[in-house]
């Protein structure tokens, strides 16, 4: 059960959207006159000072690369636009999209597992999965058919084109680039390995065994035959190792300074990304307005 990699992270509206963005990458690529350099990290003592923030309300962390984006809020506003014109479409069929009304809540999101769990009593009690609605399934054929068709539909399209979402060959996706550069280089550093250690032994004297198939080191190995109390407990004492020894929040300030060094020699495309998520939200809130 690997529920602490990167992909689980913060950019939920990618994954809300993410048949749609695959269409804006494929079909609608905007070419920018910058493009992402690719660059060499210094060694971590030279990189800028920078933290990241550990929210233990909304469960996410902040990064700097995450003041280009979007906030969670911009992203919720952008996602009811999106499914207030789907829902538009389905009505031309005589249907709605069942979505609609979850992406009207306010209900939380998944929280950020990026250096595994945190927070113990919140792990204790909600499980990795978190304090999340349960996902919607669509049982009728017709209406899982029609929604796909609205999902290409031009109308769809024009909210979610922007160069947030675009990643190719040609122009990557700076946001995600610079959050998974600095990621991986997070985890091969010396100061990295060591916090992990500490980690590592934490939960071993508590009696677990460590995954050896995690990618990041931070993950208990787990028996599927286990009852949900028994994962649950465990899953838990990896959280409760973590805020003892501020795990996830030293390894998150390592990446926040190689995040901080990527913006850098990338500024004028972070820039320009940033511009871009704002006319994005503003347009989101017309279409909300309007509709």
């Amino acid at each position: 059960m690997n529920l602490t990699s990167p992909q689980c992270r913060a950019y939920k509206s990618l994954a809300i959207t993410i048949i749609v963005a695959f269409v804006v990458m494929g079909c609608s690529a905007e070419n920018s006159e910058t493009s992402i350099q690719k660059i060499d990290f210094p060694a971590l003592s030279e990189l800028p000072e920078a933290a990241a923030q550990i929210d233990a309300e909304s469960m996410q962390i902040f990064f700097p690369i995450d003041q280009y984006g979007m906030s969670l809020e911009d992203e919720r506003t952008v996602d009811r636009a999106n499914r207030t014109v789907l829902d538009a479409c389905m009505k031309k069929k005589g249907l709605s999209d069942p979505y609609l009304e979850a992406a009207k809540s306010d209900s939380a999101s998944m929280p950020s597992w990026r250096y595994g769990y945190w927070n113990a009593d919140y792990v204790a009690q909600y499980g990795p999965e978190g304090n999340t609605p349960a996902p919607i399934e669509i049982e009728d054929e017709q209406v899982s058919a029609e929604l796909m068709k609205c999902q290409f539909s031009v109308d769809s399209i024009e909210i979610l084109d922007s160069k947030t979402f675009q990643s190719d060959e040609e122009s990557p996706n700076a946001l995600l680039e610079g959050s998974s550069a600095s990621y991986e280089k997070t985890l091969n550093s010396t100061e990295a390995k060591e916090i992990i250690e500490i980690w590592q032994k934490c939960v071993v004297d508590k009696g677990y065994q460590l995954d050896p198939s995690a990618h990041d080191g931070l993950q208990i190995l787990n028996d599927e035959s286990l009852s949900d109390e028994a994962l649950r407990k465990s899953f838990a004492t990896a959280a409760e190792c973590s805020d003892r020894n501020l795990t996830v929040q030293k390894l998150s300030n390592i990446e926040a300074r190689y995040q901080a060094y990527f913006i850098e020699e990338n500024q004028a495309i972070f820039n320009e990304l940033q511009e871009t998520a704002k006319e994005r939200v503003a347009a989101a809130q017309k279409i909300l307005l309007e509709g």
